[in-house]
């Protein structure tokens, strides 16, 4: 390794946040993601702009071919709607990924001899099961540093690369899944009359979200408050035509078993024309990380009679996991309506959110916490307890602090 050379590290800093490899690394090193490519606020607030309709676009493309491709190999007969809802927010968020990754190495103007230090890269490393599985990849340093080893060892097959290995474990996911599970009392209750009603009648309405009903399940501090966000339970519970559903809505036991994939297969499958950089990047990152409830275990969730609703309400991006995920694809490709609700800040805000484009895209209406959407005549103004809930609790807390002084 020659040092007076650039050298690209794409890996954390804290592997290197040690004085003795600072010394050596000195003023060549750089790391991959430059946040000052461009200088002027103005011209990179027109390319966030344009990056953004650029992988408007490419999703727009990959989903179709992506829908008929599945559609030839499981031999059946679903719209690009099905697949939008099974893979769209996983496909528009690789592709952003994949631009992130291909945007820096350009504007960083990386030359076949330098020298780049990245983490060994691994296949298995982009292995997920489903969406919570990608959510949480995606919010860990290894996914994006094999993202980055990936382009340097596959795209463009870089002549210099020093390979490293990290040593990894993590225990976040586990103990995330554990605070999930967690119900009170009154929840348990809740879940028991709801199945009770459920043996009686047959709703044509299902609610998947806890947000319609009960913002801050888990952080309740007093009777009053549970008889304030659990009275909509009585009017919900009396209604015959809501069915109501969360506690098998998300899948957390990519945990708890070995995922595998047919590399094979996927080759085969997932075997796109790429004209330019961005586009075999993408490629690569579909065929390691397209999620397996969605093609090697596709034909375990689709070969099932869902019950059709006339209306389903839910929270977006992440709308479900496995069997919940399929049926909603399969009652909204048979006429089901399905009636997003804005789960949290920056929508109606930020610029180019990929979360609220989803969202959009998908649904065929969108209640948010007050705003409108000139450009988009399906979202409607509602209330958010969630945001009552929090303005109440911060008064309260605010009250406390003037007591006390």
């Amino acid at each position: 390794m020659t040092l007076d050379r650039k050298i690209i590290a794409a890996y954390e800093i804290s592997d290197l946040d040690k004085k003795k490899n600072f010394n050596y690394f000195n003023s060549s090193l750089k790391i991959f993601y430059n946040e000052y490519s461009i200088d002027k606020k103005e011209s990179l607030d027109q390319k966030k702009k344009d990056n953004f309709q650029l992988c408007n676009k490419l999703y727009n493309q990959y989903l179709e071919i992506i829908s008929k491709k599945l559609s030839n190999y499981f031999e059946i007969d679903k719209d690009k709607k099905f697949y939008e809802i099974l893979i769209g927010y996983w496909l528009l968020r690789i592709i952003h990924l994949s631009l992130d990754v291909v945007e820096n190495y350009k504007n960083l103007e990386i030359g076949k001899s330098d020298t780049v230090i990245a983490e060994k890269f691994n296949y298995k490393n982009l292995i997920n099961l489903n969406l919570s599985n990608f959510n949480v990849l995606t919010s860990q340093y290894c996914f994006h540093n094999q993202l980055i080893s990936l382009f340097f060892d596959e795209v463009v097959s870089h002549p210099n690369i020093y390979p490293i290995f990290i040593d990894r474990e993590g225990n976040n996911v586990k103990k995330y899944q554990l605070n999930y599970k967690k119900k009170n009392p009154i929840s348990k209750i809740f879940y028991l009359l709801q199945n009770l009603k459920n043996s009686i009648f047959q709703p044509d309405k299902i609610i998947l979200s806890h947000l319609f009903f009960f913002p801050l399940k888990n952080k309740i501090y007093s009777y009053r408050e549970i008889f304030k966000s659990y009275k909509l339970f009585l009017n919900f519970f009396l209604t015959k035509k809501i069915n109501y559903l969360v506690s098998t809505k998300f899948d957390f036991s990519f945990r708890n078993s070995k995922n595998e994939i047919d590399l094979k297969k996927r080759k085969l499958v997932f075997s796109f024309e790429s004209k330019n950089l961005l586009e075999k990047m993408i490629n690569k990152v579909i065929v390691y990380s397209f999620p397996i409830e969605c093609f090697e275990k596709f034909r375990i969730y689709n070969n099932k009679n869902f019950r059709k609703f006339k209306k389903i309400f839910n929270t977006g991006p992440h709308l479900a996991d496995g069997n919940v995920k399929f049926s909603i694809a399969d009652a909204v490709t048979n006429g089901s309506k399905l009636i997003l609700n804005q789960v949290g800040g920056s929508y109606g805000v930020v610029k180019n959110l990929i979360s609220q484009e989803f969202d959009f895209k998908i649904a065929d209406k969108f209640m948010s916490w007050g705003w409108v959407d000139e450009d988009n005549l399906n979202v409607f103004p509602w209330t958010s307890r969630l945001g009552i809930s929090l303005s109440l609790f911060a008064q309260r807390k605010k009250h406390s602090i003037k007591k006390k002084k």
